[in-house]
């Protein structure tokens, strides 16, 4: 896409792209989660996702926003089957098929760990959890929902990864 550069923006434009940034790294609830975070409305949702995606569109921001787009959904809860991310997004997933999207949920999900801590013979034992059960996860989703199956396929392989850095 046609992004521009911080260059191409005047002061007041630059500003409220920071704003925007800014409230956007803050925004941890996707649209249409009900108001104990157990469910989402996933026609609220869908309508979301339509109206900011075809806002990004014409702002020439389609790949950086379906990446935004992906984080903020990553707050998802699990799925009615126990599974993260909930049903409504992994449909999503597989009707959009943006890679941007799905990168963005895997990224968002992996900062909302936070910062951990362990005691110091520890190693990797956390990642190798999470990586055992995101593993498990696209096991069972795979065939309904590819997309959603391959990324939390891919965020074990990531898991894993950290968890042999945590070892060393």
């Amino acid at each position: 896409a046609n992004e521009p550069t911080a260059n191409d923006l005047s002061r007041i434009e630059a500003e409220r792209a920071l704003l925007a940034y800014a409230i956007l790294r803050e925004w941890q609830r996707p649209p249409g989660l009900n108001d104990d975070a157990t469910a989402i409305d996933s026609d609220v949702l869908q309508k979301w996702v339509a109206t900011a995606r075809q806002m990004l569109k014409e702002a020439d921001r389609v790949s950086i926003g379906d990446e935004c787009i992906g984080e903020v959904l990553s707050g998802s809860p699990n799925g009615t089957d126990g599974i993260w991310p909930a049903e409504p997004i992994r449909q999503l997933m597989e009707d959009l098929k943006s890679d941007p999207l799905d990168r963005g949920l895997a990224v968002g999900k992996q900062n909302s760990r936070g910062v951990t801590s362990r005691g110091i013979f520890d190693g990797g034992r956390q990642e190798d959890g999470l990586a055992s059960q995101y593993d498990t996860w696209s096991k069972h989703v795979m065939t309904r929902w590819p997309r959603a199956g391959r990324l939390l396929r891919e965020m074990a392989r990531s898991y894993r990864i950290w968890a042999r850095r945590e070892d060393m």
